[in-house]
Parts: structure tokens; sequence; C-alpha cells
């Protein structure tokens, strides 16, 4: 008996194609709010502050430079000097004398 030959052809070899990209989405945008404004020195009456801190101008230019004034804006609220206002934010607080 013969046995009967079946040839089979090589397959043709499928190129392989490069992976598809995915389509990319951008990233996601968090939402800043706007920073709050910073206090401008109109809002301030010095008068009133040196009478609510008992005439102590260190005390003023103190609690001036926490609400986010810089040293200069302190100096024009005030009428003081710059280098009056930055020295007290330099110096350290000390305890009163009793």
């Amino acid at each position: 008996m013969a046995q009967a030959t079946a040839t089979t052809k090589p397959k043709p070899q499928q190129q392989q194609q490069p992976p598809q990209r995915q389509p990319t989405t951008p990233p996601a945008v968090a939402v800043v709010e706007s920073p709050p404004t910073a206090p401008r020195t109109e809002d301030y009456d010095y008068e009133e502050l040196l009478k609510q801190y008992n005439n102590n101008k260190s005390n003023v230019i103190r609690f001036l430079s926490a609400e986010g004034l810089s040293r200069s804006e302190v100096s024009k609220v005030t009428g003081l000097r710059y280098q009056h206002v930055r020295n007290v934010l330099l110096m350290p607080v000390t305890k009163p004398r009793e």
C-alpha cells in the first residue's frame, strides 16, 4: 500500500503588528481654589490697633505680620521705619518682667 503523502504547504507567516496604542486620556486636573486675597493695608487703622494693644507698638507689628502683611506693608500701616519693624519681628518675644 502506498501511503499518500500529503504535502502541507507552509503557512505564510503573518507579520506581527505592533500593539495598538490605547488613546491616552489627559491626566485629571485638580481644581485649585484661588488663594485668599491678602489683607490690604487700608483695612487697618493704626490708632485703633494701638488702643487695642495698650499702646504697645511691638504687639501691633507682630499682629499685622501674623495677619500676612509684609514688613514694608507693616511699616506703611504703622508709619514706623522699616528697620524698626524688622528688628521687632526678628527679636524673640520675652516674658514681661514681674
